[in-house]
């Protein structure tokens, strides 16, 4: 909400914001007062600037009143433990609406554990009724899929369509252009009419979303609990045993959450290494890579002796590079799923990371569309993760767009299945290169890769990850379509 009057706001936040401003003091400069000094003043300042919108997430999507008030306190007392490590202090509306989501999930979930019982003991429906049921659940999809936005486009959302800025001050806010704010508020609300409309939720069927007044009650308990809490302190008897531990749980899961994001980005950086290298052997002219030294001949074992298949090399697959230490690529005319052969990625007794089959082609044909990539894979006592991979480079970015299956990886053993990656390759969008990886001890192959654009329907997998600044130019010499993806050569 836009604080416009500073006569009205709570006694010490009138002087705090500045009489006659708009925005008043910027959140950077109030998180940096809370962080360095504890300043409740400061903190109440940005409970009341953002307060209403926090309070919209949990009201909206949680049925009993109690469970919001604990949500809402919850979402403060995370932003006062984790002040400190917020770089990006003017997006802070964005941040604690994606906390606010995942404090209201969590709440949620525990609320569905406790029915709603009758006097006679029997569990009852929800007592609001169906219809407020349904506004529940199409607010939180709304949030759930605002938060997904990438923050470019979710702040000018969060500020101007959930906290009530004008396009001037939500510009200021952000330090950017308002025709900046105007443009990305139009591609945000685009975006979230395309994610909506695949889930069958029509925007004329979406709950109002006017800002919400908090209880002055609930802001002075949360100043007096986060300053508490900023202070190492515990909160008990300040705020309810429950935010306290949703405190705890969620601050946890952030945090596995930004460890798994740097874990993709180096795994981006890593794919880009060793895409380098298979594309340079591609444009050789052969499409072979150098083939591996070769090993010292071992000492026959007593036992059984191995299945040819598993201790014969590889033979090369042509069109194609890659690379990882500890790994052998190549083609498996024992084992496809059609055609003559597959492709195969296996361990050796000490793999690394991870190795990964590689192609690259022109992303000319699929500019402004949403591409995807299918195969059929199989797998064979992977230890850690198997599956494809494809990323989208730009003329001074890399991964405008990626994803790794990171999120849903083949494991252990597994027949022929189908798995596919689906993402929006955009203007800018120069080259496409895609693959098939495994992660740690084991076998996987691959079959019968083809891709295709395909509508809006089809949901995209993309992981959201930065683009990265692109060391060099453009790969030379890349094929304007990718080449043997049955593996017959």
């Amino acid at each position: 909400m836009a604080i416009r009057d500073a006569a009205s706001l709570p006694k010490g936040l009138g002087e705090l914001f500045g009489l006659g401003t708009t925005i008043g003091v910027d959140e950077g400069h109030l998180i940096e007062r809370f962080v360095t000094a504890n300043d409740a003043s400061a903190f109440e300042a940005i409970v009341a600037r953002h307060g209403p919108m926090v309070w919209g997430v949990c009201r909206r999507s949680l049925r009993d009143p109690n469970d919001a008030e604990d949500a809402f306190q919850a979402t403060f007392l995370i932003l006062a433990r984790r002040a400190g490590s917020i770089r990006d202090r003017g997006r802070l509306g964005g941040w604690l609406h994606g906390v606010a989501c995942r404090v209201a999930d969590r709440a949620r979930r525990e609320a569905s554990r406790r029915p709603t019982a009758r006097a006679d003991g029997v569990a009852s429906a929800d007592p609001d009724g169906a219809e407020a049921l349904d506004r529940r659940e199409l607010a939180d999809r709304l949030h759930r899929e605002i938060d997904r936005l990438p923050d470019r486009y979710r702040d000018p959302v969060v500020l101007c369509h959930l906290e009530g800025c004008t396009h001037e001050e939500a510009a200021e806010r952000l330090g950017c252009p308002v025709g900046t704010v105007r443009g990305r508020l139009s591609r945000g609300r685009e975006r979230l009419r395309d994610r909506l409309s695949r889930r069958g939720m029509a925007s004329a069927a979406l709950p109002p979303l006017g800002v919400m007044h908090v209880p002055a009650a609930l802001t002075a308990s949360t100043t007096k609990a986060a300053t508490a809490v900023a202070a190492g302190k515990l909160a008990t008897g300040l705020a309810s045993a429950r935010a306290v531990a949703w405190l705890e749980g969620v601050s946890r899961a952030m945090m596995t959450c930004k460890l798994k994001a740097i874990a993709v980005k180096f795994a981006v950086a890593a794919l880009a290494v060793t895409t380098g290298a298979g594309v340079f052997a591609l444009s050789r002219g052969d499409g072979e890579a150098d083939p591996p030294a070769p090993r010292p001949a071992a000492a026959p074992a007593p036992g059984p002796a191995s299945p040819p298949a598993a201790s014969a090399r590889l033979p090369r697959a042509q069109d194609w590079g890659g690379g990882g230490q500890g790994y052998e690529l190549g083609r498996d005319e024992a084992e496809k799923h059609s055609g003559k052969s597959s492709g195969c990625v296996r361990s050796g007794d000490a793999p690394g990371p991870f190795g990964t089959l590689t192609q690259g082609f022109r992303a000319d044909a699929y500019r402004g569309k949403r591409l995807r990539m299918s195969a059929q894979v199989k797998a064979d006592g992977v230890e850690r993760s198997a599956g494809l991979w494809m990323r989208v480079d730009g003329k001074e970015q890399t991964a405008l767009a990626f994803d790794n299956m990171g999120e849903r990886p083949i494991k252990g053993s597994a027949d022929w299945k189908k798995v596919e990656v689906v993402l929006d390759v955009p203007d800018a969008a120069e080259e496409i290169y895609f693959g098939f990886l495994l992660s740690g001890k084991g076998r996987a192959w691959v079959d019968d890769i083809a891709f295709e654009a395909v509508g809006k329907e089809v949901a995209s997998t993309g992981m959201e990850v930065q683009p990265m600044l692109r060391e060099g130019g453009l790969t030379p010499g890349l094929p304007a379509v990718p080449k043997n993806l049955g593996f017959e050569r």
